[in-house]
């Protein structure tokens, strides 16, 4: 089993998990995650190993580096982090996205940059993972920081989702939903460094509109979806 936690780093440094302690190995796991650099601009990724909210306190593994060549006028893209532990605790991190954004710093397009460790000795000690579980448990703190940064990488990723369905439907949907679905970017926009409980409460409405615009059609698809099931 995995002794402590394995992720990245987001903003303000926080630690975000993404294979939880005492898991099994061999696993796979992914997540996805919101970029905003503008065009040309290189993103490093930390990895880190620990359970504290602070990637400080943790166990610094590696880093994928990307350079972003997108050109949105939002400069945004969301990336797929792939991470891998096999059965002699190696973890490999892969960095894609589903079309051609970003560039690895030596492999391009799909898989685009990747990196391998084995997790130190030293961590795999039973007293010091106890030590670094106490240690995060005990700053309270810093917890509220963490939940702060994971509403905010929902808030940042249900933009993203919004402006590309907007962008695909923009001539599809009603004025009614496709100002809602406007309103609800610019809010969320403006929660992001605000208070966790505010920005949660736009993240839920947006959600809410979100499923309205991808599930509303035409009246004509409508139609046509009630009276397929007369049709031999």
């Amino acid at each position: 089993m995995i002794p402590l936690s394995i992720g990245f780093e987001t903003a303000k440094g926080i630690f975000t998990t993404v294979i939880p302690r005492h898991t099994r190995v061999p696993t796979k796991w992914m997540v996805w995650m919101p970029v905003w650099n503008s065009c040309g601009e290189s993103l490093r990724i930390g990895i880190f190993l620990g359970e504290h909210v602070s990637v400080d306190n943790n166990e610094f593994l590696g880093e994928v580096e990307l350079i972003c060549n997108w050109s949105s006028h939002q400069g945004s893209v969301d990336i797929k982090l792939t991470f891998e532990v096999d059965e002699n605790f190696v973890v490999t991190v892969t960095a894609s996205n589903g079309c051609d954004q970003l560039d690895g710093t030596e492999d391009v397009r799909k898989e685009l940059n990747v990196f391998s460790v084995s997790l130190p000795k030293e961590v795999m000690c039973k007293q010091r993972i106890l030590n670094a579980v106490k240690d995060a448990l005990l700053d309270w703190p810093m917890h509220i920081l963490r939940i702060h940064a994971h509403l905010r990488n929902q808030a940042r990723y249900l933009i993203n989702s919004l402006s590309d369905v907007l962008t695909v439907r923009k001539d599809d949907l009603p004025t009614d939903l496709r100002e809602d679905a406007i309103k609800s970017m610019d809010e969320l926009q403006i929660a992001l460094e605000g208070d966790a409980i505010v920005l949660k409460v736009k993240i839920l409405r947006a959600t809410l509109v979100k499923s309205a615009v991808l599930h509303w059609m035409l009246p004509s698809e409508s139609l046509r979806r009630d009276y397929s099931c007369y049709e031999s």
